[in-house]
C-alpha cells in the first residue's frame, strides 16, 4: 500500500497540476484520518487521508451540505475518494483557545472576550437547527 504522504502529494499534484513547495504532517487528532498542510505558490490547502471510504463519503456530504446551509466550516475543494483523499480549505492552526490565550496577555477587556464567546454560541444553532433541512440521513 502506497503511504499517505506519497498518495496525497500525488493526488495533490494530479489535482493543482503543479507540485507543492512543501507538505507538512499535521498533528493527529483523534481520528484515523491524516492530515497536511500543504503549501503551494498559490496558497496552503489541508490534504486528508483516510483509508476508510464511506466515512470519507459521509465526511464530505456532510462538509457539503452543512456549508450549503451557511455554517461556517471549512470549503472541501477537490476528493478523490478512490484514493482516500481530500482537500479542504485551510483555515490556520490557531484554536479558540490559543486565540484567546493570545489576547489575555494584552490587554483585552472581559466583554471582548464575551463577544468572542457569543459569536461561538451563535454559531451553534445553525449546526443544529439550519443543517436540519434537507439533511440526507442515508449519507450519515
Amino acid at each position: 500500500m502506497t503511504q499517505p504522504l506519497k498518495l496525497v502529494e500525488a493526488v495533490y499534484r494530479k489535482w493543482s497540476n503543479s507540485k507543492p513547495l512543501s507538505i507538512v504532517p499535521l498533528p493527529e487528532s483523534g481520528s484515523y484520518r491524516t492530515y497536511y498542510r500543504i503549501q503551494s505558490e498559490k496558497g496552503t490547502v489541508l490534504g486528508v487521508h483516510n483509508g476508510d471510504k464511506r466515512e470519507n463519503q459521509a465526511f464530505i456530504y456532510l462538509s457539503n451540505h452543512l456549508k450549503k446551509t451557511g455554517n461556517l466550516v471549512p470549503q472541501v475543494l477537490y476528493a478523490d475518494l478512490e484514493n482516500h483523499t481530500y482537500f479542504e480549505e485551510d483555515l490556520g492552526n490557531v484554536t479558540l483557545f490559543d486565540h484567546l490565550g493570545t489576547i489575555r496577555k494584552r490587554s483585552c477587556t472581559d466583554e471582548e472576550i464575551m463577544a468572542m464567546y457569543r459569536n461561538v454560541i451563535d454559531a451553534m444553532p445553525g449546526l443544529q437547527i439550519r443543517a436540519y433541512e434537507g439533511l440526507d440521513y442515508s449519507q450519515c
